[in-house]
């Protein structure tokens, strides 16, 4: 984002991601974001993932693997790649208290069809159900978990342009919002190792 610091496209993007992490009041996360744009001995790299919702997650981290390698290459033959952090915009989407509800009453009926429907095995290896988050917000793409955990500042935020009314209980579809997420550039490949320990490809 330092390269095309001046382009106007990249300078929208920049003065985007201000103004939501000033509304959002995270002022730690602000003066960080603010530092690093104003100063041109770090660069920040912008990762837009965002791929077709049944793509499977395994797809994920041989392309970041990719990622990493590429920007070894771009640094060693000293192309401007040299990243000190990387900024990532994703979605997520919020979910009601009702919503919630009625989305684990669901799963654990088709599990149970699922249970009582399979008699191959009497001893089925059941692991924990994750909890629910406590501010309903669920991200489209769960990599983004992992990325967040390795990230040094992290924003959940509404989009711009929504509709303003409040949403009625059956109304279709889902509250979609956005995360951002600031990752120190030394973090990258440690984020790539945890994605190919916890993602891979059956």
């Amino acid at each position: 984002m330092h390269i095309h610091h001046q382009h106007p496209s990249v300078k929208a993007i920049a003065n985007y991601c201000l103004e939501k992490v000033a509304a959002s009041g995270d002022q730690s996360f602000h003066t960080t974001l603010h530092a690093l744009f104003s100063q041109n001995q770090q660069h920040v790299g912008l990762v837009i993932c965002e791929r077709l919702i049944n793509m499977p997650v395994q797809v994920i981290p041989p392309m970041y693997k990719l990622l990493t390698d590429e920007l070894r290459r771009a640094i060693a033959n000293n192309q401007p790649y040299n990243f000190s952090h990387f900024l990532f915009i994703s979605r997520n989407y919020h979910l009601t208290p009702e919503e919630e509800s009625a989305l684990i009453n669901s799963a654990s009926r088709n599990h149970s069809k699922v249970k009582s429907s399979s008699k191959k095995s009497k001893t089925t290896s059941s692991r924990p159900e994750p909890e629910p988050p406590t501010d309903g917000i669920y991200p489209f793409h769960p990599e983004d978990d992992a990325i967040r955990t390795f990230s040094l500042h992290s924003l959940d935020y509404k989009y711009t342009n929504v509709q303003q009314e409040p949403r009625e209980k059956d109304a279709f579809g889902l509250d979609v919002r956005a995360r951002m997420m600031l990752l120190p550039a030394e973090n990258f490949e440690t984020l790539v190792q945890r994605l190919q320990e916890v993602y891979t490809a059956i």
